[in-house]
């Protein structure tokens, strides 16, 4: 949050008409020019900061991180003013000591060798020695992302559980009634599997809650523990059409990770392929590797949104369903394709489309990435099988030829994607709530994988925390000049 007192009233002038122009004018400029998106505008550019306020704040970390980094490279950084950074940014964390933010910026300017590990171990032992107070646990949060956007993965991961036991204690406190906050907790406990802590708060704190934050609560909880789904929130017609399409059914999920597997034959054998942003547009399947079939195309990322949006998209005559993030981009789909200039195609002959439930509004700091996003709403519809097939919860960096289109394609370039991944992490997709989500219905038999994705849901909370600072900390790491001079970072 920007503190007006130190700004001049020029300065507030010009904010205003910047705001003004692009959060309201433009996009009302942009009905006519872009037909069909304007509920989607009206939800990114209004609804979406309300809907997360008080709960977590994607922007917070990219400019103190780069107040931070500038600083340190000019050689003027100090404790007070990281700290003014926060404080500017309505984030107050008098309660942390010094200590601990001299041990960051150590542990920041270093790799992993043994100085590095000797401050990230100092880091550590702060971290675990901050003491509790009302509400500190939510504050955290955006220390534990300013970690994170430093590639410290395995100090974020203590602070992570330091911010849960601060919550847990909060909620059983009188004076805790902000309703993002008490819903998000109780995700949270979700999220950890702690079923009886999450009834026993959920009985005291529900009067506390919207009507939707109970039915959204319900039924994550039904779906994470729950032996048979009981949904909260009422099926659509096209949602009980999509349940006998999938009901009973062997589902195979190709996850667009790069794999050395040849596992294409196997994929084909599969009742019913789900593939991530499929189209005749942007997949250039190795098919030995991917296999050749789809049924379903799950069109819910940032990349789906740029080929939804696209006037001369195209779907793949042989998928039978796709499903969306929002119920107006269904329509939009159907308007866009008659609309266009292929005006043979027939309503009936397009494929059927429906909508997922939107989770992250209960969930802690974050949205969840594609992959969490299916495998909870593909267990709904009780299928007989769910197999996830190269995913590794980003450890591999690359994706396929073709994933990207040419808008995103500069993104799969490896230093590229690994900065954009950090970002990521960092700003709203939180990966270690991405694998204990699956991995809660892992543990309860309701998935399965490969070999690889096998091997990495497996891993410790600690043990995943170690390899993705192994693939992603130096990217986030300061690189000063005279480092690099001595060779210490890596072009």
């Amino acid at each position: 949050m920007v503190d007006l007192r130190r700004i001049g009233v020029k300065q507030i002038k010009f904010l205003i008409k910047v705001v003004f122009f692009r959060e309201v004018l433009f996009p009302i400029l942009s009905l006519p020019i872009f037909p069909g998106r304007w509920k989607h505008v009206v939800h990114v550019r209004f609804l979406h900061p309300f809907i997360y306020k008080n709960i977590f704040h994607p922007t917070i970390t990219k400019e103190v991180y780069n107040r931070f980094k500038k600083d340190i490279e000019s050689g003027t950084w100090t404790v007070s003013k990281l700290r003014r950074s926060f404080r500017n940014k309505g984030v107050d964390l008098s309660m942390i000591p010094d200590d601990l933010f001299l041990a960051l910026k150590e542990s920041a300017i270093s790799l992993d060798d043994k100085e590095g590990v000797e401050h990230q171990s100092r880091l550590i032992k702060f971290i675990k020695d901050i003491d509790y107070k009302f509400d500190i646990g939510f504050k955290l949060i955006e220390l534990y992302n300013f970690l994170i956007r430093c590639g410290l993965f395995v100090a974020g991961l203590h602070l992570r559980e330091k911010i849960k036991k601060f919550i847990e204690t909060d909620i059983n406190n009188a004076e805790f009634t902000d309703r993002g906050k008490v819903s998000v907790s109780l995700g949270f406990m979700l999220e950890h599997g702690e079923v009886d802590l999450f009834d026993a708060c959920f009985d005291n704190r529900s009067q506390n809650l919207s009507s939707t934050q109970v039915k959204l609560l319900n039924e994550l909880r039904s779906i994470l523990c729950d032996s048979t789904f009981k949904p909260s929130l009422d099926f659509t017609s096209n949602d009980l059409s999509f349940k006998t399409y999938i009901e009973d059914r062997h589902i195979a999920i190709v996850a667009p990770a790069k794999s050395s597997e040849e596992d294409g034959s196997e994929i084909d054998k599969f009742d019913r392929v789900v593939r991530i942003s499929y189209s005749t547009q942007n997949i250039k399947l190795n098919q030995a590797v991917k296999g050749s079939k789809i049924d379903i195309s799950y069109l819910i990322s940032p990349a789906s949104l740029y080929l939804f949006n696209h006037s001369k998209y195209k779907y793949d005559s042989k998928i039978n369903w796709i499903v969306f993030q929002g119920v107006s981009m269904g329509k939009h789909f159907i308007s866009n394709i008659l609309e266009s200039k292929n005006k043979e195609v027939n309503e009936k002959e397009l494929p059927q489309n429906r909508s997922i439930v939107n989770y992250n509004p209960i969930l802690i700091n974050s949205t969840l990435n594609t992959l969490p996003h299916i495998v909870l709403d593909l267990v709904k519809f009780s299928p007989s099988k769910i197999f996830i097939y190269h995913a590794d919860f980003m450890l591999t960096v690359m994706r396929y030829k073709g994933y990207y289109n040419s808008k995103y394609s500069k993104f799969n370039k490896h230093h590229a994607r690994l900065l954009r991944s950090l970002k990521s992490f960092s700003s709203g997709h939180d990966p270690f709530l991405q694998f204990n989500i699956v991995k809660r219905l892992y543990d309860a038999n309701k998935i399965c994988g490969d070999s690889r994705f096998t091997e990495v849901i497996n891993f410790t909370p600690l043990d995943f925390a170690k390899e993705l600072q192994s693939v992603y900390g130096e990217v986030g790491r300061i690189q000063l000049k005279n480092k690099y001079d001595e060779g210490i970072f890596k072009e």
